[in-house]
């Protein structure tokens, strides 16, 4: 297992961390074999932000024909431009504040604020890169808590439908998890922990 670090936003601005996670994965495709690695069997997964750059990433080596095994997003935002209007969807306030504003995470890794330029925030979105692909696409694990309140679980449900509508032949493993917040014990253990190590081991057969 790999753990890659990037860049955070108080120090590069999006683009930059795309950029440093797939240079990490070209890196280990290039140089796997001295790393006792084999880079024809690579799964992204990620957490929260982390999910949001594995689909990400797995999007740019899909691009160039270098597609991952399989791609696990756990909880993560998908599109910027929708988290506020989602969490009102579900009657929700997001606790560490909206995604519009200028102070929120989003925008500064953006480096403007959502709600001022939302088509901007809208095309960086995995979810409007998808609608632009027409390669295969790997299998992939998504499971989002249905009680989160950080980030609204229609997130999940929007990399879903935009992953199928990419690829209809796409493997996609989607589910809620009931009760779950953002991670948490809910995503360590149990069921959830079972299903991805199953997924793992599905797509590195």
């Amino acid at each position: 297992m790999v753990r890659v670090n990037y860049r955070l936003s108080d120090s590069a601005k999006w683009p930059a961390q795309g950029d440093d996670c797939l240079s990490a994965i070209v890196h280990l495709q290039r140089e796997g074999a001295a790393l006792g690695i084999d880079p024809s069997r690579i799964v992204l997964l990620g957490q929260s932000a982390g999910a949001f750059l594995a689909v990400s990433t797995a999007l740019s080596l899909v691009e160039v024909g270098l597609p991952p095994r399989g791609v696990v997003s756990l909880f993560g935002p998908m599109d910027f431009s929708t988290m506020d209007q989602d969490m009102a969807t579900l009657g929700r306030t997001p606790q560490m504040g909206p995604t519009d504003a200028a102070a929120s995470a989003e925008s500064q890794l953006l480096g403007f604020p959502v709600g001022e330029n939302r088509a901007a925030a809208r095309a960086m979105s995995p979810l409007a890169r998808l609608s632009l692909l027409k390669e295969p696409l790997p299998p992939i694990l998504i499971r989002h808590g249905d009680a989160d309140p950080l980030i609204a679980d229609l997130q999940a449900r929007r990399l879903r439908e935009a992953w199928i509508a990419a690829d209809p032949r796409a493997q996609v493993d989607y589910k809620l998890v009931p009760g779950a917040g953002h991670g948490g014990e809910a995503f360590e253990t149990g069921p959830v922990k079972a299903e991805v190590l199953a997924f793992l081991q599905k797509v590195l057969a």
